[in-house]
């Protein structure tokens, strides 16, 4: 109760804090170069963004840009078993295959590399889509510099 008394300003029938324990936010700044200049997105770049729909982060591969809407082959994280701290590993991720989030509606061949359907295949708007800088292809998997976001 004391406790409450020195950090809510009404410990008896709020749960709102003191205003001298509220930290504003800073959001960080983005480096320019992670949005696509004036929204051209060219297939086969790894991008990322958020659905709404999944409530989740989708990381993939640019399969096709049709007007308002991309087509992503989604790929998922891969964790790496290490003594190295996972805070301090690389993020891995490799081809999602039996995703929940597949579109199964997304069926035209010339939309995939060589006329065959991924196996997770989604899309999501053009103005949330954001670029992955660098990266670096191993083997089947994809390894991504997690410090530049």
């Amino acid at each position: 109760m004391v406790l409450e008394s020195l950090l809510l300003s009404f410990s008896n029938t709020s749960r709102r804090l003191l205003s001298r324990w509220i930290i504003l936010s800073n959001p960080p700044i983005f480096p320019a170069t992670i949005f696509f200049q004036q929204l051209r997105i060219l297939q086969g770049s790894w991008s990322f963004c958020w659905s709404a729909t999944y409530q989740s982060l989708i990381i993939g591969k640019v399969l096709k840009c049709l007007n308002d809407d991309i087509l992503i082959e989604h790929w998922s994280y891969t964790p790496q078993f290490s003594d190295i701290s996972p805070s301090n590993q690389p993020a891995r991720f490799s081809l999602y295959t039996g995703c929940s989030f597949n579109d199964s509606l997304i069926t035209y061949p010339s939309y995939f590399p060589k006329q065959q359907r991924s196996s997770c295949a989604l899309s999501c708007k053009r103005d949330t889509i954001l670029k992955i800088l660098f990266y670096q292809k191993q083997q089947s998997h994809i390894i991504f510099c997690t410090f530049l976001f």
